[in-house]
């Protein structure tokens, strides 16, 4: 973790230096002093160099991003709380000069217990009743900004983060959309190099010498109906190959199979001579491929 390291020995001073801001050795607590070379840093949001020296070298957390929108919001939220208790003020102008400061403070004491809505009030002619409402339209709209802030400085639709359901005309589809492809950036630019560095660190200390590559698998799920749009799209395809004599009915059932278009346990029987396949087997390929797709949608 970041609070269980310290660059030991860096070049804060030099920018014209290639080990600018690149710790040579690091302090680990409860391990000492340690070469750069020993240690592999996974950092995915990097702290500008003006507050290294005085911060840390491996990043900034997201709870730090997330912490003055929190504070704000909580802020927002106890005040909201404060007002709605005491929204209501009671005031009765009275001369105090002429009343005891004793006798004031306990009518003052006695009207706050027995205020509802079946008490009564005395006055005496001299006296002025007045009550004041603070409006708490808005309250509500002030409170949903700074949750919004809390969402945005996470870099997380408030759909996910909060559980909230999208408001007006949209269904959050495009926002959902825009954090999946920020977290597969993610995984492209800085977990992937990080990943094949430690296998290939593996690999090199069984005595292999091999490169390796690989791909995450997609964060946003297809829905049915994508799905179905996306087969369909291709036994189109596949039917205007076959039609147009571009490939026969063995290559068809391939890519069809290819595609995920057929089952992996159906089999076709087709002949081996390259004589053109009769209608009724271009018949029947076709709608056998046209079913599977109908049973995928």
């Amino acid at each position: 973790e970041p609070y269980l390291a310290s660059p030991f020995e860096v070049n804060t001073k030099n920018p014209l230096n290639s080990d600018y801001m690149k710790p040579k050795r690091w302090y680990i607590s409860g391990g000492g002093v340690v070469d750069s070379s020993r240690i592999l840093t996974l950092i995915f949001n990097e702290a500008p160099d003006l507050i290294k020296p005085i911060y840390n070298f491996l990043g900034v957390s997201k709870v730090q991003e997330m912490k003055e929108a929190v504070k704000i919001a909580e802020s927002l939220n106890n005040s909201n709380a404060e007002i709605a208790l005491r929204f209501r003020t009671m005031i009765i102008k009275t001369p105090l000069l002429q009343t005891n400061d004793d006798e004031a403070v306990s009518r003052t004491k006695f009207i706050n217990k027995s205020m509802n809505n079946l008490g009564s009030l005395l006055l005496m002619d001299n006296e002025e009743f007045i009550e004041t409402i603070t409006p708490l339209s808005g309250l509500d709209k002030i409170q949903d900004l700074a949750l919004q802030n809390v969402a945005a400085s996470a870099y997380i639709p408030r759909n996910k983060l909060l559980g909230d359901e999208p408001s007006g005309f949209s269904s959050g589809e495009f926002t959902i959309k825009n954090y999946y492809d920020t977290i597969e950036s993610l995984q492209n630019t800085i977990l992937k190099p990080f990943v094949l560095k430690i296998a290939q660190i593996i690999l090199f200390s069984l005595g292999y010498d091999l490169e390796l590559d690989f791909d995450f698998s997609p964060v946003a799920q297809e829905s049915a109906k994508e799905k179905a749009e996306r087969e369909n799209l291709a036994t189109d395809k596949i039917v205007k190959l076959y039609t147009n004599s571009i490939i026969d009915g063995e290559q068809a059932f391939k890519i069809a199979k290819n595609d995920g278009l057929v089952a992996n346990n159906e089999v076709f029987a087709f002949d081996e001579v390259d004589d053109e396949p009769s209608d009724t087997e271009t018949e029947n390929l076709i709608n056998e491929v046209l079913n599977n797709a109908e049973k995928t949608e």
